[in-house]
């Protein structure tokens, strides 16, 4: 309830222009573009296969990258650089919004960023709270650390699908459109798989593909 009620007041506070580039739920529809976000990695099997698919379809993606996961992966973070996707919070640990007080949060954002400006020379303001949770202790920290807080529109649910035919279904019930931002999960098998098909929904109704760098600005 909490949850839905915070989405909403900031939803309505992002309509009416208050918080600009600080909260996202989508992009500008006049960008005729559709935005492809992976949580939970890096991860060394599904991360690889992730890349793979976007390099083969000539696509760029954001990353949201968790910490902890980033020291044991930094080959494969580079790669993400490289091939020109963008790369963005998603905590240290990823632990259960309820276990993790802002102070907490504060230290994550903190290991966090040190590790990617080592790895990418630059910081990240693109920050992504697991499960979408935040309460209002958490959102003042992260606007006092200048973060843009990135959310999501179209959710497949990929990690809760037993299979691939399960996360195709949903985007068959709910087509990509225009300033979508997508929610997949490169620690999942089924993200890879589900990319040309998001490609070829986008190329029937003359859409491209983007990443959130917009929003570091």
């Amino acid at each position: 309830m909490i949850k839905k009620f915070i989405r909403k007041i900031l939803k309505s506070m992002k309509e009416t222009g208050l918080l600009k580039n600080w909260f996202t739920l989508s992009m500008p529809v006049s960008e005729k573009k559709v935005y492809l976000t992976f949580d939970d990695g890096p991860d060394p099997v599904e991360t690889i296969r992730v890349l793979d698919a976007l390099k083969k379809a000539g696509i760029q993606a954001t990353f949201f990258v968790i910490g902890k996961k980033i020291n044991k992966n930094r080959e494969i973070v580079k790669r993400i650089l490289d091939e020109g996707h963008v790369l963005g919070h998603h905590t240290y640990f990823h632990k259960p919004p309820g276990e993790v007080s802002a102070k907490q949060l504060l230290v994550e954002i903190e290991e966090t960023e040190k590790l990617i400006v080592e790895i990418s020379g630059n910081s990240s303001k693109l920050f992504r709270p697991p499960l979408g949770k935040l309460s209002l202790s958490k959102l003042m920290v992260l606007w006092k650390t200048g973060k843009s807080i990135c959310l999501w529109n179209n959710d497949p649910k990929d990690f809760a699908c037993a299979n691939l035919e399960e996360v195709l279904h949903h985007f068959n019930q709910q087509p990509i459109q225009a300033g979508d931002v997508v929610l997949l999960h490169d620690n999942q098998p089924y993200a890879a798989d589900a990319i040309s098909h998001l490609v070829e929904q986008a190329a029937k109704i003359n859409l491209k593909f983007g990443t959130l760098s917009a929003l570091q600005k």
